[in-house]
């Protein structure tokens, strides 16, 4: 395995071929599957599927038609809270977003032109370090980001970076 992580109660991780396993409990969709499936016992490939804005956003962004669109993606890490699951991929839009109710993946493009630094998960936010030092907070259940200044005072509900 190349990253794994693990949520209240579900658990995800990236093979050696950069694809994205996951199981455990799926009551918010973090599994990625319809959230009448309510649990995964064993682990289980990402589906993969990306909302359509998202979808339109990659093809126009690497210039390739959507067939052919995973075809080199590459899963690099993972992370997960009790309600989402974050997953840092080869290419842009860098980091796919799933979970908190809605089983397809989504990303937030214009804040990442490069690979992010570093993200960490807390409950329904994702917090993002980019490359070029700057810091957002990426709300999942609204899809919006706020970017933190330096002299915000932002808690991270407790979690450090």
């Amino acid at each position: 395995m190349i990253s794994i992580a693990a949520g209240a109660q579900h658990s995800v991780a990236i093979n050696t071929d950069h694809k994205v396993l996951l199981w455990g409990a799926n009551r918010l969709c973090q599994l990625s599957y319809s959230a009448r499936v309510k649990e995964i016992y064993r682990p289980v490939l990402f589906s993969g599927q990306l909302d359509a804005i998202s979808t339109r956003q990659f093809i126009a962004h690497d210039k390739i038609t959507e067939d052919v669109m995973f075809e080199n993606l590459k899963y690099i890490k993972v992370e997960c809270s009790s309600s989402i699951t974050v997953a840092q991929i080869n290419q842009f839009p860098f980091l796919l977003i799933w979970g908190n109710g809605n089983q397809t993946a989504w990303s937030k493009p214009d804040i990442l032109q490069k690979q992010p630094t570093m993200f960490r998960c807390v409950g329904i936010y994702v917090y993002v370090l980019t490359f070029e030092g700057l810091f957002y907070k990426i709300d999942s259940a609204k899809r919006t980001y706020t970017k933190i200044e330096e002299d915000a005072d932002d808690t991270m509900d407790g979690e450090v970076l």
